[in-house]
């Protein structure tokens, strides 16, 4: 700013408040189950982190999708808020038991410029097989053989 002004410095008094911005990054992007009918289910854990500047406001974290009944939320460590800089669990199982392929999402909604972060879940539940096996013959053959005359 130039003016003919004298002393040739003004001077402006600015105020204000920085407010930081959350961020949510949820890793891994994408849960893939594989498992038997009537074998121990197994869970599988999702980080959330905050890199961002201010904490991050969690509203929710849901299944939902085709087959959200077919998954279980086992854990949330993270409740209602997630400090700048901070990470938290999410822990989600498989739970039919019926044979199948299953789809499902699990949505974080919270404050960052994204309101809604998603993990792409997928299951296959395969049938229990029994092995194949041959039944065993017995050492000895099921026909009696005759004497032969002998040659003379």
């Amino acid at each position: 700013m130039t003016d003919d002004a004298t002393p040739t410095t003004q001077s402006v008094s600015l105020s204000g408040t920085v407010t930081g911005t959350p961020q949510a990054v949820l890793n891994p992007t994408s849960l893939s189950f594989t498992t038997v009918v009537n074998t121990a289910a197994y869970n599988q854990t999702v980080t959330l982190s905050n890199p961002g500047t201010a904490t991050l406001s969690i509203a929710s974290v849901a299944i939902g999708g085709a087959n959200a009944s077919s998954f279980t939320l086992v854990s949330n460590a993270c409740g209602s808020t997630l400090t700048a800089g901070s990470s938290c669990k999410i822990t989600v199982g498989l739970s039919s038991i019926v044979a199948g392929t299953y789809a499902a999402t699990l949505t974080v909604t919270d404050n960052a410029t994204s309101t809604s972060q998603i993990v792409t879940l997928s299951g296959m539940l395969q049938a229990h097989r029994r092995p194949f096996s041959i039944p065993r013959r017995s050492a000895s053959p099921p026909f009696r053989t005759r004497a032969q005359p002998a040659s003379p």
